[in-house]
């Protein structure tokens, strides 16, 4: 395990090889290692240029986040792939996929119209920013999700990450920190079981109504089944009842200073959630299932 002076604050910030605004991501508390993998895990060489870790917040572009009948908003913007589009004179909603071709004679491969999976090239660079059609089915998901982080964290939400995670997600998450240990009572095997996931990478986020946790990106593979009398011919594993969780974050309520904050799950009632492993993606990603907990300006209740 890495010691505690190991871990930096730091932010990544990439410029896109087609063109347009530079990302940033962050900020992570993480070792320099770990800020390595995660630069090339978010920012993949064959889209962006060399991506630089600093540990000074860098200074944030803001861009206007329009709907899919605002006026239109030019590429400099940031359009990219994985952003979500329109084109002139439609409201039709389309994911980028691909671009090809410079600032003068820009093309892109886009999906859609959404929930469509159908893929064409424009015939010209035009297309404009448009907001994600995932949310624009729950007009209030937004907005509830930022309530619940600035209830959270004692401060606003500044700025939004995007992850393209391998199972289904809620399209609006909120985060609350990174995941260290989860710790788990198991049926079988051996009762107690806790699992190290710092530097890993790995998001604890909550959906808008703070009823139900999700783990989100990073490395969440579990080597070792064994210990949990797991069957490893299953796609879905039961790892058993989780009891603990402790995650790293800021909270102005603690003087913003990044601190580990831990949770005995099921201290009121008695009622666990069981923590699931999903082996189906490209990626294994966890879950609970069940449970009483809660998301609350506290922390997570029960």
């Amino acid at each position: 395990m890495a010691n505690p002076s190991d871990f930096l604050t730091v932010y990544i910030v990439a410029t896109p090889r087609h063109g347009g605004a530079k990302e940033i991501a962050g900020p992570y508390h993480v070792t320099r290692r770990e800020a390595k993998r995660i630069a090339a895990e978010r920012f993949p060489s064959s889209n962006y240029f060399k991506p630089t870790i600093t540990t000074k917040e860098p200074k944030r572009e803001t861009v206007p986040q329009p709907g899919p009948f605002s006026k239109y908003l030019r590429n400099r913007t940031g359009v990219g792939p994985g952003s979500w589009v329109h084109t002139p004179g439609r409201s039709e909603v389309y994911r980028v996929i691909e671009m090809q071709g410079g600032p003068r004679s820009r093309h892109y491969l886009l999906e859609g119209p959404y929930p469509s999976k159908a893929r064409v090239w424009t015939r010209t660079g035009n297309v404009y920013l448009a907001a994600d059609p995932r949310a624009i089915s729950n007009p209030s998901q937004g907005q509830q999700a930022s309530e619940l982080y600035e209830k959270f964290h004692g401060r606003p939400g500044q700025f939004v990450d995007e992850y393209d995670e391998p199972t289904p997600r809620m399209g609006t998450l909120t985060e609350l920190g990174d995941l260290l240990e989860l710790r788990t009572k198991t049926d079988a095997g051996w009762k107690f079981r806790a699992i190290d996931f710092t530097g890993q990478g790995v998001k604890v986020a909550a959906n808008a109504k703070g009823t139900q946790l999700y783990f989100v990106g990073g490395n969440q593979r579990i080597g070792a089944l064994a210990p949990f009398g797991a069957d490893r011919s299953k796609d879905l594993i039961d790892l058993g009842e989780c009891t603990y969780i402790a995650y790293r974050t800021r909270k102005t309520q603690v003087n913003n200073i990044p601190s580990s904050y831990e949770h005995f799950l099921g201290e009121e009632t008695g009622r666990y959630p069981r923590l699931m492993y999903d082996r189906r993606g490209r990626e294994p990603r966890m879950y609970f299932a069940g449970g009483e907990y809660h998301v609350a300006a506290e922390g997570i209740i029960n």
